[in-house]
C-alpha cells in the first residue's frame, strides 16, 4: 500500500506559510520497539500512526494521531528532546479534540488529554471505551457536543491545576445530559504515567441520573 501524502501549511509569524508534507508510512519494528521500551506499550492502536515529515529540503519521522479537523499531533522518536507539534491542515483549521472510537455503538467513553495519554488507555483497556483525546485543555468545551452522545463517560484528565479544572467543566457541562459520569483515579501526574508505572486505576461515580452502574467500577490493570 502506497504512504499517503497529504500537503499542509505550516504557520509562520511574520514569515511566508511554509509547505509541510505528511506522509503516512508503515510501522517498522525500530520504531515500534522504541514505543515498547520507551513507553511501555504493548500494543500499537489503528489511530497512531508513523509519519514522515517534510520540511523544505529536510524530513525526519515522527508519529501522531488526527484530530477531528484534520490536524496531525506529531511527537518525535528522541528519548531526551521530544519534540511536540502540530500540523495543521489548513491556516484556518484550529486545534481541536482527537475521537478514537474503537468498537461500533460504544456507550462508554473516556476523556484523556494527550495522544500518549489515549494509547495508554488502549493498552490498558482495549476497546471498552472510544476515547477522547483533548489535545489541549483549551478544547474541553469544544468536546461537549461528542461526548453527550454516550450513556457512560469517563474522565482522565491529568492531576494538576489545568486537569483538574477541565474535570470541573467537564462534569458540569454535561450532568444533565449524561447518565453516568466517573472520576478515574490515579495517583501519578497523567493516565499515562500511570499506565507505566503499573499503578491501579480506580473510578468513583461521582454523577448518575439513574442508579449506578457498576459495570466499569474496578478498573483494575
Amino acid at each position: 500500500q502506497a504512504p499517503i501524502q497529504i500537503q499542509q501549511k505550516e504557520q509562520t509569524k511574520g514569515k511566508e506559510e511554509k509547505i509541510l508534507k505528511v506522509e503516512v508510512i508503515e510501522w517498522d519494528e525500530r520504531a515500534r520497539r522504541f514505543l515498547f521500551e520507551t513507553r511501555k506499550y504493548t500494543q500499537i492502536p489503528e489511530f497512531l500512526n508513523k509519519l514522515r515529515i517534510h520540511k523544505d529540503e529536510k524530513k525526519w519521522e515522527a508519529y501522531g494521531v488526527k484530530d477531528v479537523m484534520g490536524n496531525w499531533h506529531v511527537r518525535n522518536f528522541n528519548r531526551n528532546n521530544q519534540l511536540k507539534m502540530i500540523v495543521r491542515q489548513n491556516a484556518n483549521a484550529g486545534n481541536m479534540y482527537s475521537l478514537f472510537r474503537t468498537k461500533d455503538d460504544n456507550k462508554n467513553a473516556i476523556v484523556v488529554e494527550g495522544l500518549h495519554d489515549a494509547v495508554a488507555v488502549y493498552n490498558m483497556f482495549k476497546n471498552k471505551f472510544d476515547i477522547i483525546c483533548l489535545n489541549s485543555v483549551s478544547n474541553v468545551y469544544k468536546a461537549i457536543k461528542e461526548l453527550e452522545k454516550y450513556k457512560h463517560i469517563y474522565i482522565a484528565t491529568d492531576n494538576d491545576v489545568a486537569g483538574r479544572k477541565a474535570r470541573d467543566i467537564l462534569l458540569h457541562e454535561l450532568k444533565k445530559s449524561a447518565h453516568t459520569i466517573y472520576d478515574v483515579q490515579f495517583q501519578s501526574k497523567d493516565i499515562d504515567e500511570a499506565f507505566r508505572n503499573q499503578e491501579q486505576i480506580t473510578t468513583n461515580n461521582i454523577f448518575s441520573s439513574f442508579s449506578f452502574d457498576s459495570n466499569f467500577d474496578s478498573l483494575d490493570m
